[in-house]
């Protein structure tokens, strides 16, 4: 579809961890199903969203801390500790830099192989980074 539309994609998939990143640079950066201990959260994303441009929009899905409630009786996967988890506040702190478009809590069905095959509850987010940052 991209080369179709004479779009060039320029992607990376690497751990956060280890990742050279360039401040200011992507014009998109997306999470999905991110989780991290607490501890290291926070500044792993401050230091992935450096890296956006400002205007950038950063896409990403989660599972919310309401997934505990549905992880304990299926096989939808995700962390079983409450702190691994997001809701709207956590997302509003770590994404504080961002202007929201879309922030929503929904139940859905993943279908993804064995260890994700049942009804999970995710956070989806979607912000576009403010021109003046803290």
């Amino acid at each position: 579809m991209a080369k179709e539309n004479n779009v060039q994609l320029n992607y990376r998939i690497e751990s956060v961890l280890d990742i050279e990143l360039q401040s200011e640079y992507y014009d998109l950066i997306v999470f999905v199903f991110t989780h991290f201990p607490e501890g290291m959260r926070q500044a792993a994303f401050e230091r992935v969203l450096k890296s956006l441009n400002p205007g950038g929009v950063v896409i990403f899905e989660c599972f919310s801390k309401d997934h505990l409630n549905y992880n304990a009786h299926n096989n939808s996967g995700g962390p079983r500790e409450a702190s691994m988890l997001y809701d709207e506040e956590v997302l509003c702190d770590l994404m504080c830099d961002c202007e929201t478009v879309l922030m929503a809590k929904e139940v859905v069905v993943l279908k993804e192989g064995p260890y994700h095959d049942g009804e999970g509850s995710v956070m989806r987010f979607v912000g576009r980074k403010k021109d003046s940052i803290r």
